[in-house]
C-alpha cells in the first residue's frame, strides 16, 4: 500500500506531501510513468484521504500520453532514416509535411484525436526527413566544396577561425616510419575569399585546416589568410575502413586545406567574438592548471576526463583502456555530467537550498561546465537530459527519465540530424536506456537473492542486519546495472570496434566508485583552482593519486590473459533484430505479449546469430584483395576452404594505416585469424604494420626468406622480437617450397633460391604464385634486377593477375616481364605517384593496368568454375561535381576462361557492369 512521506519542501509548506511507493522512484519504465503521474499530487497533511494508486495495467495510449516526447523523437528519427535511404527531394518532404498538417487540422475539426495524433506524427516525420536533406544534401552555389577536387589544388584562402586550433600529436609507432612524422595543428576556417588558378571569388562554407607543425600566434575569431592545397576529404578505400569523408561531412565540413608549415597561415586581424575567446581562454587556463598540478603520467588523462581532449594520451595507454573495456571513462560524456550533477545536488542539500534553489544551482553548474568543455555533442546530450528532468521541479512537476531521454535525443537531432548515425551518440543513448531499465532487473533479482528481513532478526541485531541488507542491495544493483549496460551496448561495440573485453565487466564494477571520487576531486580542483589557487593543493593530490590508482588497474586488466578478444562483429541486419527484441523486453507492458515474445525472440536471435557466426565459412571461391595503403603493400588471399593468407602489411609513411587496412578488411570478410603471413623482404613499407597485426589477430605462422633476418636493421629485430613475444612461429622459405593450406589451391614460391643471397633486399623478394582452377595470380613484392632475371629464366607461363614489381617502377617492369607473363591484369600498389599510365605502354593493350590509388581496394574472385571476376572498391571519381560523400562503390568485370573464344582485347572494351547503386543529391553528391 502506498504511504505518505513528506519531502523537504513539505516541511516548509505544511499543506504539501509527496506520494511515493515504499521502493522509491526506481523500477520499471511503466511503473515510473505511473509514479511520476502521482508524485506531484497535493494532499492534506492531516485528515486527508490518500487515493489508491492507479492500476499498473496501463493502456499503451495512456502511457504514451505521459511521455509525449517519445513518439515525437521516434517519428523525427524515422524521417531522418527515410531521407538517408530513400531518394526524395526537399520539395517532396515539404509537400508531405504540409499535407500531414492539413490532415491533422481536419481530424481536429472532426474531433478524431487518434487520427490527429497520427497525422501530427507524420508531419514530424516529414519535417525530420526535410531537415536531414537540408543539412546533408544542400549547399550554396558559392560553397567552398564546389571548388574542391579529389586531387589537391594550390589555393590562397581567407576567412575567420571559428574554433580554437588544437594540436594532434604524431602517432607513436612500434616501428618508426621511413618518413619523419611531425605534430599537426587542426582548425576550422569559415571561408570568405578564394584565390586559385581560375581567379578570385567570394565563397562560403567551412573547411578543415591541417597544418604541419604548431600554430601558436592565432586564436579563435581571428581573420587569417591561408596558403595550402584544397581538396575533398579522403573517402574509404578499403572494406571496413573508417569513412573520414563522411565523418567530416557530419560536422558540415566538405573540404580540407593542407598546409606544409605554420607560416602558411598568416593573421590579418584579431577576433571580435568576445564570448568564444573568453571560452578559449578559460579552457586554456584549465589545461595549464591541470598540467601544472598533476604528474606527467596522469595529466593527459585528467585533461581527457575533465575537458574532453584526448590527443595527448600515449597510444599504448589508449590501447590499454580499449582492451580493458574502460575506454568510455576517457570519453567525456553523459556520465561526467551526471556525476557533476550529483556533486552539485549534494552541495545544494548541504547548503540547505530549497527545491527552486537546488534546481538553479545544478543547472547553472552543468551549463557552466558544458561551456568550459566547449559544448561537445556528448556533453550537450547529457545537459539536455538534465534540463528536461529538472526544469519542472520548481513547480513540482517531476519529469521521467524516459521523457528526458527522448527530449535529449530530439534536441540532438535538431541540432545535427547526422548524429543519428554517430556511434558515440548511439552508445550514449543505449547506456542511458540501460540505466532506466536496470532497477527493474535489480528489484526482480533481489526477490530471490536478498529477501526482506525477518522482523525478529532485525530486532536482535538491527544495525548489523540493516548494514548487510544495504550492502547486498548495493552489490546486486551495481552488478545488474553494469550487466544491463553491457547487454545494451556490447553488440554495437563489437560491430563497430571488433573488440570484446570480458574483463571490463568486473573492472568497471570496481572502478565505478573510484571514478566518481576522482571526478569530484577534479571538478573541485578546477573550481578552487580558478577562485583560490593556494587552496587547490589537497584536491590536486587526491586527484593525482586517484588517477594513478585507476591507471594501474587499467593496465593490469589489459594484460589479463584472455581478458579481451578481437573478432569480427555482427552484421547490421542482426543488430536491428537484436535491438527490436531488446526494446520489446525492456519497454514492453509488464505481463504483456510483447515481453513474452521479446524474451524468447531475443534468446533465439542471439543464439542463432552466434551459432551462424561460429560455423566455418567455406565459400568455395578464391578471393585475392589488393588493399589500398598508399606507398606500400598489403594483399589478403582468402582460400576456398576459409583459410587466410596475408602477403605483406606495410606503408611508407604510416604503419598504422597498413595495420588498420588489413585487420579491418579481415574482420569485414569474417576472418578471425591469419593462417599464414608472408613477408616478402626487409623494406619497412612491406612489413611495418606486422607488429600491430600481431597484437590484434592470431597469426599461425610467419613465412620469410633468410635474407630478411638482417638484425642490423632495428625494424627487423623489433618485428622478430614482437612475433616471438606473441608466440608466432617464424619459418624460412625458398623457391620450390609450397604452403599446404588448401588442397585445391597451389601456393608455390618461385624466388629466391635456397642458397643464393642477392645483394639487395628488393632482389631477394619472395615471389608467390597462387593457382586455382586454371587461374594464376603472381605476387612479386619489390622484385627487380638480379631477382627479376632469376624469375625470367624459368619457363614462361600465363599469369592472369600480376602484381607490378616494386610498385610499378619502370626498371622493375621491363618488356621481357610482359612477354614472360602475358598478364591479363596488372595491379599497381602505390600512392599518388603511381605509374599505371606508363605501365600500359609496357604491357600492351592486351593487359589492363589498375591502381589501388585510383580504385581503392581491388579484389579478384575465382569461382568453382574458374571464372575470374574483378571488383574495385571505389572507381575514380575526380570528374564528379562536389560535394561528395561516397560511402562505397564497386564495379565488376568478369574475365573469360583461357579457353573462352572471346579475345582479351574485346573483353577490355566491354563496359563495366555496376554492382551497387549510388544516390546523388541535387548538388551532385553521392551517398
Amino acid at each position: 500500500m502506498p504511504v505518505l512521506r513528506c519531502s523537504r519542501d513539505a516541511q516548509h509548506s505544511p499543506g504539501l506531501g509527496i506520494l511515493m511507493p515504499p521502493d522509491q522512484l526506481t523500477g520499471d519504465f511503466w511503473e515510473n510513468l505511473d509514479m511520476a503521474s502521482s508524485s506531484p499530487t497535493a494532499l492534506p497533511a492531516t485528515g486527508g484521504h490518500v487515493p489508491p494508486a492507479e492500476p499498473l495495467s496501463l493502456t499503451v495510449s495512456a502511457a504514451w500520453r505521459r511521455v509525449p516526447s517519445v513518439p515525437v523523437a521516434l517519428a523525427f528519427s524515422a524521417g531522418i532514416l527515410a531521407d538517408h535511404y530513400a531518394d526524395l527531394e526537399l520539395p517532396q518532404w515539404f509537400v508531405a509535411c504540409a499535407l500531414s498538417l492539413l490532415a491533422w487540422a481536419g481530424c481536429l475539426v472532426r474531433r478524431q484525436p487518434s487520427g490527429a495524433s497520427v497525422c501530427l506524427l507524420l508531419a514530424v516525420l516529414a519535417a525530420g526527413g526535410g531537415w536531414h536533406h537540408w543539412r546533408w544534401s544542400i549547399v550554396g552555389a558559392d560553397h567552398i566544396s564546389r571548388y574542391a577536387e579529389e586531387t589537391p589544388q594550390p589555393v590562397r584562402l581567407s576567412g575567420r577561425l571559428v574554433e580554437q586550433p588544437w594540436v594532434q600529436p604524431r602517432r607513436q609507432q612500434a616501428i618508426p616510419s621511413a618518413v619523419p612524422q611531425v605534430d599537426h595543428t587542426l582548425a576550422i576556417l569559415e571561408c570568405r575569399q578564394l584565390m586559385s588558378a581560375t581567379g578570385e571569388q567570394s565563397v562560403s562554407g567551412r573547411v578543415r585546416l591541417d597544418i604541419a607543425g604548431h600554430l601558436t600566434d592565432v586564436s579563435i575569431g581571428d581573420e587569417v589568410e591561408v596558403v595550402g592545397s584544397l581538396s575533398r576529404p579522403v573517402g574509404p578505400s578499403n572494406p571496413g575502413a573508417f569513412d573520414f569523408r563522411r565523418f567530416l561531412r557530419t560536422e558540415g565540413l566538405l573540404a580540407t586545406v593542407r598546409c606544409d608549415e605554420p607560416d602558411d597561415v598568416q593573421k590579418l586581424t584579431g577576433g571580435i567574438n568576445a564570448v568564444r575567446r573568453w571560452q578559449s581562454t578559460l579552457r586554456s587556463r584549465a589545461e595549464r592548471l591541470i598540467e601544472s598540478r598533476l604528474s606527467s603520467d596522469t595529466a593527459p588523462v585528467a585533461v581527457a576526463l575533465l575537458l574532453g581532449t584526448r590527443s595527448a594520451i600515449p597510444e599504448d595507454l589508449r590501447t590499454a583502456f580499449a582492451e580493458s573495456g574502460t575506454m568510455h571513462i576517457l570519453a567525456i560524456s553523459g556520465s561526467n555530467v551526471g556525476i557533476l550533477a550529483g556533486l552539485l545536488w549534494t552541495l545544494a542539500r548541504l547548503a540547505g537550498l530549497g527545491r527552486t534553489g537546488s534546481v538553479i544551482f545544478i543547472l547553472s553548474g552543468v551549463l557552466g561546465y558544458s561551456f568550459l568543455a566547449d559544448s561537445q555533442p556528448p556533453v550537450m546530450r547529457a545537459v539536455l537530459m538534465v534540463v528536461a528532468l529538472l526544469a519542472g521541479r520548481p513547480w513540482h512537476r517531476d519529469g521521467t527519465m524516459v521523457n528526458g531521454l527522448a527530449l535529449a535525443a530530439l534536441g540532438v537531432l535538431i541540432w545535427n540530424p547526422a548524429h543519428l548515425f554517430d556511434v558515440g551518440a548511439q552508445l550514449s543513448f543505449l547506456a542511458v536506456a540501460a540505466l532506466i531499465w536496470a532497477p527493474t532487473c535489480s528489484r526482480w533479482l533481489r526477490r530471490f537473492i536478498d529477501p526482506p528481513l525477518e522482523p525478529l532478526a532485525e530486532l536482535e541485531n538491527a544495525r548489523l542486519a540493516r548494514f548487510q541488507h544495504w550492502l547486498r542491495r548495493i552489490l546486486i544493483q551495481s552488478h545488474v546495472t553494469m550487466a544491463a549496460v553491457w547487454l545494451f551496448t556490447l553488440p554495437l561495440t563489437m560491430a563497430r570496434f571488433h573488440l570484446l573485453s570480458p574483463v571490463g565487466f568486473f573492472v568497471n564494477v570496481l572502478l565505478a566508485p573510484l571514478v566518481v571520487v576522482i571526478l569530484w576531486c577534479g571538478y573541485a580542483l578546477l573550481l578552487v583552482g580558478f577562485i583560490a589557487p593556494v587552496m587547490a593543493a589537497p584536491f590536486a593530490l587526491l586527484f593525482d593519486q586517484g588517477l594513478g590508482l585507476m591507471l594501474k588497474c587499467v593496465r593490469v586488466a589489459a594484460n589479463v590473459p584472455a581478458g579481451h578478444l578481437y573478432l569480427p562483429g555482427p552484421s547490421d541486419g542482426w543488430l536491428v533484430g537484436f535491438y527490436l527484441c531488446l526494446a520489446a523486453v525492456a519497454f514492453g507492458v509488464p505481463g504483456g505479449r510483447a515481453r513474452w515474445w521479446g524474451w524468447r525472440a531475443l534468446l533465439l536471435w542471439t543464439v542463432g546469430g552466434l551459432a551462424w557466426g561460429l560455423l566455418p565459412q567455406k565459400p568455395g571461391e578464391l578471393r585475392c584483395t589488393f588493399l589500398s595503403v598508399g606507398h606500400g603493400l598489403a594483399v589478403v588471399v582468402q582460400l576456398p576452404n576459409g583459410r587466410t593468407v596475408v602477403y605483406d602489411a606495410g606503408q611508407l609513411d604510416n604503419p598504422h594505416r597498413a595495420q588498420q587496412a588489413v585487420q579491418q578488411a579481415l574482420w569485414e570478410f569474417g576472418a578471425r585469424r591469419i593462417d599464414a603471413l608472408v613477408i616478402s623482404h626487409a623494406d619497412v613499407d612491406h612489413f611495418n604494420g606486422v607488429p600491430g597485426l600481431a597484437q590484434t589477430l592470431p597469426i599461425d605462422v610467419a613465412l620469410i626468406h633468410n635474407s630478411f633476418l638482417d638484425f642490423q636493421q632495428a625494424s627487423v629485430k623489433q618485428t622478430c622480437d614482437l612475433l616471438a613475444d606473441r608466440k608466432v612461429p617464424i619459418r624460412t622459405t625458398n623457391a620450390g617450397d609450397q604452403v599446404p593450406l588448401d588442397p585445391s589451391v597451389q601456393l608455390d614460391f618461385l624466388h629466391p633460391p635456397a642458397f643464393d643471397r642477392l645483394p639487395t633486399d628488393n632482389a631477394n623478394s619472395l615471389v608467390l604464385l597462387i593457382e586455382y582452377r586454371g587461374r594464376r595470380i603472381l605476387l612479386t613484392g619489390d622484385l627487380e634486377r638480379d631477382g627479376l632475371e632469376y624469375v625470367l629464366m624459368q619457363a614462361p607461363r600465363h599469369i592472369d593477375v600480376l602484381l607490378a614489381p616494386h610498385h610499378g617502377r619502370a626498371n622493375a617492369s621491363p618488356r621481357r616481364l610482359a612477354e614472360w607473363a602475358t598478364p591479363d591484369w596488372v595491379v599497381v600498389s602505390d600512392g599518388r605517384h603511381d605509374s599505371s599510365r606508363q605501365l600500359s605502354a609496357v604491357y600492351g593493350p592486351a593487359a589492363q593496368v589498375v591502381s589501388t590509388h585510383q580504385s581503392g581496394a581491388i579484389t579478384f574472385v575465382i569461382d568453382r568454375q574458374g571464372e575470374l571476376t574483378y571488383h574495385q572498391f571505389r572507381p575514380g571519381s575526380s570528374d564528379r561535381p562536389p560535394p561528395a560523400a561516397v560511402e562505397r562503390e564497386t564495379e565488376a568485370v568478369t574475365a573469360p576462361r583461357p579457353s573462352d573464344p572471346q579475345s582479351t582485347k574485346s573483353r577490355r572494351a566491354a563496359e563495366p557492369r555496376p554492382t551497387r547503386k549510388t544516390r546523388r543529391s541535387p548538388t551532385g553528391a553521392t551517398d
